[in-house]
């Protein structure tokens, strides 16, 4: 914008959020004079986005089931696509498509789309599409992970690291791992890799636990556990 504008419209809010604005003068020298400081509150987003169009299934393995959809409309902008399983439910922000991967082989499924806003409103579930996993021969889990650490950063944000398992067909970068916190599966979903953040809110004594998945849906022994005592501010 010019640098003598006097005025400006913010655009891409959050609906319903706060926001600090000042102004800040330059002139010719590098001297800076500041204004006063408004505090903005944006308004809420009552409206539903559309349902997302065509969805469709693009691919199937033994493990993976790959679709898209067409992108839904909405006032603000849409933050995220939720599949809704029938094992389960999965959100996943990004484009218009998603692989729903750990999937058991030989196994019928459907699925089902909906869009939230920024304001997080939720469309209709699209009609369901359906697919069944091919077979496989894999029955061969990954080796456990190993060398779990589990460390405290601040107020319940936790950091997991770990030393990668292997597999007798996948590599190592097709190998997911899930986190059990106290028995109960990391609502994040599976990570990849070596590490993952989390901000866990359980006050006191909790217990970490990984297993490896392959991409035929096999699942290894448990990791080494890791117990860490949260003080969560």
């Amino acid at each position: 914008m010019p640098k003598t504008q006097t005025s400006f419209t913010l655009t891409g809010l959050r609906p319903n959020g706060q926001y600090y604005v000042w102004v800040v003068a330059v002139d010719a020298r590098g001297n800076k004079a500041f204004s006063n400081q408004l505090t903005v509150v944006t308004d809420a987003d009552r409206i539903a986005p559309s349902t997302p169009g065509n969805l469709r299934v693009t691919g199937v393995t033994a493990s993976k089931v790959s679709l898209a959809w067409d992108a839904s409309s909405d006032n603000t902008g849409i933050l995220a696509y939720q599949v809704q399983t029938s094992a389960g439910a999965l959100s996943w922000t990004g484009p218009t498509s998603v692989d729903v991967v750990g999937l058991p082989p030989s196994t019928a499924f459907s699925f089902a789309v909906r869009a939230q806003d920024l304001g997080y409103n939720h469309s209709p579930f699209t009609a369901p599409v359906s697919a069944t996993t091919l077979g496989s021969t894999d029955v061969t889990p990954p080796s456990a992970p190993r060398d779990l650490v589990v460390s405290d950063n601040w107020c319940g944000e936790v950091g997991l690291r770990w030393t990668q398992s292997t597999d007798d067909q996948d590599p190592q970068s097709a190998i997911r791992y899930r986190i059990f916190i106290n028995g109960t599966v990391d609502p994040l979903g599976d990570a990849m890799g070596v590490g993952r953040w989390i901000t866990y809110g359980g006050d006191g004594a909790n217990t970490f636990v990984l297993r490896a998945i392959d991409s035929a849906g096999n699942v290894s022994a448990p990791s080494n556990p890791f117990t860490l005592t949260l003080d969560v501010c």
